[in-house]
């Protein structure tokens, strides 16, 4: 699979009109918002669930930023081992055809996020390979298994 790069992102101009969605507004946008979650879920084998955002974003916890036929969700939390803000994507869904090219625009998009929100560093945990192809955006810092149940 070949690495997407910042020429192959030239035509796509839907990341920068990703817009934060009021926690009233989050129910207009909830249908297409949920469907993206399930389809992460179902590739992933995450354990959340989309009602878990939901309650967050309800809650004010997450942020939903949504945007040419895409979404992020957001969180500003600890970092466990040393309490600094780090911003946490919690999900990114974009359509296909666009997800790849959507990486790149969503590192740079995501550091304006880090600066705003004065966190140390963007974090997120996904099993999938393909966040490999935009070495060396992103690094892994911290590998973290788990038991079976």
């Amino acid at each position: 699979m070949k690495a997407a790069t910042r020429a192959d992102v030239i035509h796509i101009d839907f990341l920068p009109h990703l817009n934060l969605v009021a926690p009233e507004d989050i129910l207009k946008h909830w249908g297409f918002v949920e469907a993206g979650l399930f389809e992460i879920i179902r590739r992933t084998k995450e354990t959340w669930t989309p009602t878990h955002v939901r309650q967050a974003l309800n809650e004010s916890r997450a942020a939903l930023f949504v945007g040419g036929d895409g979404f992020v969700v957001l969180q500003r939390l600890p970092e466990s081992w040393t309490s600094d803000p780090v911003l946490h994507v919690w999900a990114a869904w974009f359509p296909p055809g666009k997800a790849k090219a959507g990486r790149v625009l969503l590192t740079d998009w995501l550091r304006q996020m880090r600066e705003e929100h004065k966190c140390v560093r963007v974090v997120f945990g996904s099993p999938r390979i393909g966040w490999k192809a935009l070495e060396p955006e992103w690094e892994i810092e911290r590998i973290i298994w788990r038991l079976k149940e």
